[in-house]
């Protein structure tokens, strides 16, 4: 009789399944062929355009992996189109390894009546706020890397699961674990070449490879060793070879950090500019402070949260920098070496308003009534999005890439499709899901969290059997503050692409954390009535 009703409910769990598929497919099927362009997507579009066009490579100051997949793409199947069919299958396919993972990550969890029924619900739900996540859905339809960045996060997840189950139920098959653990250390890199803001995550998603057991050699040290010289060959020689001809990538970073520490480093100009007129730093900072100064003065762009005064992005592209590298000569070298230099002086005048920037990064990301989590857009505007397609085009500086015919199709296209394109809009019970999980998200992580660390340093006898769930709760739960930590410490975190990209590994990192939260009282409270009987 038993063994009936979880065959129904396996049933019912898969018909739901292919229910929140069909809708998705559907949801992207109805949004205009042709991808979006927004005004980073030149950066990305214009080496692959060059390379096509005239045969030449013409890079830019953005990474090459993204660039290399939309060359690979347009090559295969020379229309825009294929962009936007190639991105959406790649969303809905992160959407099936996010079912394979979460219920292959089942095993951490213990036994009981009442963690299945909500095992399948919280499936459903997880499937359904990434699927038809507005944020999600117009990634997939824009040219932007965050397109392929759930699959890539969704699959190191899955691969860290395959590991740490192994671990689990003690495994003595040596060769499994080295595959995984090539897959993983390729796949975790994969990832940071896609989209840097991944940054420390990519330790997170490597951390179960340390807990391997037993043969270090043939399970750990050779099997990375093979991973990273796939790496070596297939990103870091790559990418190094892409920027040889341009310096702006191998500076971003520097930039960045530069920028986003602008109030900080304002403070040391000050206090350069007081020093005598002989010393070098005194005559930098007079140069630069009036492009400081300019902008703390209105009208300037609304202040992210957590800055006071002035805007990073008014810093790098108002002027400030074009000064500081003119005052390093066009070198990049010199320019890298000055902007990190203001950075840690920053942080030796005022650390604790270096510490600020970063805790108030990380405050607005997990704030509940920031709502920051998940994407509660509803209407895709697509005729103002389109049009401003079109004008986002024209940053595309390479004039040669202008004749390649699949391009000059793409715009016709974009321009045919600007009057006759209906808008489309996510449901309203999906906003309205969002809209109640973004307050609810860090309750839960703290709950989880809290409740994960008092199980695992606790030395009675009942915890022990959730422990293993603890554990995995924690490992999720520290993907969502590695990433963003990485992005809080050298740039901003109110940028939607940095806190919306996370959506996949948020509903399944807050949706485990629930459930490990009733698997807990459950848990307990099967304790007591032992005890009481």
């Amino acid at each position: 009789m038993l063994r009936k009703i979880a065959v129904r409910a396996n049933i019912i769990y898969v018909f739901g399944l292919v229910i929140i598929f069909a809708g998705a497919i559907w949801m992207r099927v109805n949004l205009p062929p042709m991808p979006f362009s927004d005004r980073d997507t030149w950066g990305y579009l214009q080496p692959a355009l060059s390379q096509l066009a005239t045969g030449s490579l013409d890079p830019t100051h953005r990474g090459f992996l993204y660039p290399a997949v939309l060359g690979t793409i347009l090559k295969i199947w020379p229309n825009f189109v294929a962009i936007s069919v190639v991105q959406h299958g790649a969303g809905l396919i992160a959407g099936v390894f996010l079912v394979v993972a979460w219920q292959r990550m089942r095993i951490f969890l213990p036994l009981g009546r009442v963690v299945q029924p909500c095992y399948f619900l919280a499936g459903w739900l997880m499937l359904t706020v990434y699927l038809f996540s507005y944020a999600s859905i117009l990634y997939e339809h824009t040219i932007r890397p965050e397109a392929f960045f759930p699959l890539i996060t969704i699959l190191c997840i899955l691969l860290a699961t395959e590991v740490s189950r192994r671990i689990l139920i003690k495994s003595s098959r040596t060769i499994s674990y080295a595959i995984l653990v090539v897959l993983l250390t390729v796949l975790s890199f994969a990832n940071y070449y896609l989209k840097p803001a991944w940054g420390l995550a990519l330790l997170v998603a490597m951390a179960p490879i340390m807990a391997i057991p037993g043969q270090v050699v043939t399970r750990k040290l050779l099997p990375l060793c093979v991973g990273f010289l796939i790496v070596l060959a297939l990103f870091i020689v790559p990418e190094r070879s892409f920027h040889r001809t341009v310096n702006g990538n191998s500076s971003f970073l520097a930039r960045t950090a530069f920028c986003a520490s602008g109030e900080i480093i304002y403070g040391v100009l000050k206090q350069d500019s007081s020093l005598p007129a002989s010393d070098p730093l005194q005559t930098a900072a007079q140069q630069l402070l009036p492009y400081f100064e300019a902008a703390m003065q209105p009208p300037h762009r609304s202040l992210p949260f957590g800055f006071s005064r002035l805007n990073p992005d008014t810093l790098m592209y108002g002027g400030a920098m074009d000064k500081l590298r003119k005052m390093c000569h066009e070198n990049t070298e010199e320019l890298i070496a000055a902007c990190f230099t203001y950075y840690w002086r920053a942080w030796f005048h005022d650390p604790l308003a270096m510490l600020r920037k970063i805790v108030l990064q990380i405050v607005y990301f997990y704030c509940p009534w920031k709502s920051v989590i998940y994407a509660q857009g509803q209407d895709f505007h697509l005729t103002a999005r389109l049009q401003e397609s079109l004008s986002n085009l024209q940053m595309i500086h390479n004039e040669s890439s202008y004749s390649w015919p699949p391009y000059q199709k793409y715009k016709q296209q974009l321009q045919a499709w600007v009057d006759q394109m209906p808008n489309r809009s996510i449901p309203s019970f999906i906003v309205a899901l969002s809209t109640l999980l973004n307050p609810l998200y860090t309750p839960i992580v703290l709950l989880s969290a809290g409740l994960a660390l008092w199980t695992l340093l606790s030395k009675t006898s009942r915890f022990s059997g959730l422990q293993p769930s603890a554990r995995w709760c924690l490992y999720l739960l520290s993907y969502n503050f590695a990433m963003t930590f990485t992005i809080a410490v050298v740039h901003i975190v109110a940028v939607d692409r940095y806190h919306f990209s996370q959506t996949i590994f948020s509903i399944l990192s807050q949706s485990f954390a629930a459930i490990f939260l009733i698997c807990a009282v459950s848990h307990l409270r099967g304790h007591s009535s032992v005890n009481a009987k």
